[in-house]
């Protein structure tokens, strides 16, 4: 008699119940503990006629070529395959214990797919619907774009961009769940187009956090013979302490965040999927604010060891969102390379006697800029001018902030060193 299949709703925006002690949050079944994931190498999905149809789309003369590039992106990092097709269903599986075995991805307006956005999920732009086995197993994936949201590929203000929002659904589709990574695809907030003045067209590209996590799920694809390592350990936490502990590491050379992982209960993490070299690693105390852990080295094949009993400062978490052009957030703040930009940063307290940095050496915080508009007695916040070095290469980077040169919080890939322009520059370093 086979195993009996569950399906599992992934709700954009909407953290996941089920914890797990690695990092880029993978799924798990929830009974037994396993990673969900597919069986083989390849993925067979299909793309509903409804995208070539709905009235929600604007530049859907693009919809199939934009879809294609999001699983393009997943396909080229990890040992996993995408396959598109196309097809002229339109409703996702019914709830139940098994699917109808057609993993589609679809639009259309029926009673299946509106069902799914109804109370607290008619603000979220998608929803992943996974069937899977005990054995974790994946044997079905369902992705269902809100119907009633305006979807684009072409930047339109107030839409929700579709590469964008299919890059992070097909992430859960093979078996991730949210990154605590500002700047990552898998993040849990997905933006429209507008957010800081800008298309928001970050998310089409993965963050380090989003391919450790498909490696380490599906290992590295197969022209990456480098790849890869893994880091595991336990941080220290003070007894009766039930605020979340995340960890994350830093590359050394450039600062860039490589991987980022939630401790479990006990403290203990690990992170698989690692690019080899040389990082710094770190910790955040949710309650209680960030502490450096160490330097570790990642070796290919190999699985590295850090034992710290450092942990959360004696001070509390500070910071809570960045922002850009005035509005704030909890989604990266896209820079480009040889340019400065205003950023802002808001939290609780008072910030006026703290330091700011960011974790790339070639980004620097430019103290003449610092202001503190006000936005109300309910938040602080910071604003200040960053000069971004043109050899920065692309990735997340973190804001710290120091007390006495001590790191006090941090937010981990706050601002996203990009190749797509940001125009609105602050000055000309």
């Amino acid at each position: 008699m086979g195993l009996k299949s569950q399906p599992l709703l992934i709700l954009t925006m909407l953290t996941l119940v089920t914890a797990s002690a690695f990092a880029y949050e993978l799924q798990t079944t929830g009974e037994s503990g396993a990673r969900l994931r597919w069986p083989g190498a390849t993925v067979e999905l299909a793309v509903s006629e409804s995208f070539d149809e709905s009235s929600n789309i604007r530049g859907a003369d693009q919809a199939y070529e934009a879809i294609a590039r999001a699983a393009r992106a997943w396909s080229s990092v990890a040992g996993i395959e995408i396959v598109l097709s196309r097809s002229k269903e339109l409703s996702v599986s019914p709830p139940g214990r098994r699917g109808d075995g057609v993993s589609l991805i679809t639009i259309a307006q029926t009673p299946e797919n509106l069902l799914l956005f109804t109370g607290p999920n008619s603000g979220r732009p998608a929803v992943t619907r996974l069937f899977f086995d005990k054995k974790g197993r994946i044997l079905e994936a369902d992705i269902v774009l809100n119907p009633y949201f305006s979807t684009s590929t072409d930047g339109s203000l107030g839409s929700f961009d579709l590469e964008s929002t299919l890059v992070h659904e097909l992430g859960h589709a093979i078996g991730l769940g949210h990154s605590a990574v500002f700047g990552a695809s898998m993040r849990t907030n997905v933006a429209r187009n507008g957010l800081y003045s800008l298309p928001f067209t970050s998310a089409r590209t993965l963050s380090r956090d989003d391919i450790a996590g498909a490696r380490a799920l599906y290992g590295p694809d197969d022209s990456d013979g480098a790849c890869c390592g893994s880091l595991s350990g336990s941080v220290g936490r003070a007894p009766g302490d039930e605020s979340e502990v995340f960890v994350w590491l830093e590359e050394k050379e450039t600062g860039a965040v490589g991987s980022m992982t939630r401790a479990n209960d006990s403290g203990e993490f690990r992170i698989d999927g690692l690019e080899p070299g040389a990082y710094h690693v770190y910790s955040r105390d949710a309650a209680h604010g960030a502490a450096y852990l160490g330097q570790i080295e990642v070796k290919k094949d190999v699985n590295s060891e850090l034992m710290s009993k450092a942990g959360s400062t004696a001070g509390r978490s500070l910071l809570s969102g960045v922002g850009f052009n005035g509005q704030l957030s909890t989604i990266a703040v896209p820079v480009n390379a040889g340019r400065s930009f205003k950023i802002y940063v808001s939290g609780t307290g008072v910030l006026t006697d703290l330091e700011l940095g960011i974790s790339a050496p070639g980004i620097e915080v430019d103290l003449s800029s610092i202001e503190f508009p006000d936005y109300g007695k309910e938040v602080s916040v910071t604003a200040f001018v960053v000069d971004v070095e043109g050899s920065v290469p692309e990735g997340e980077y973190t804001l710290r902030l120091f007390r006495d040169g001590e790191l006090v919080d941090c937010i981990v890939g706050a601002i996203t060193v990009e190749r797509l322009p940001n125009p609105w520059s602050h000055r000309e370093p």
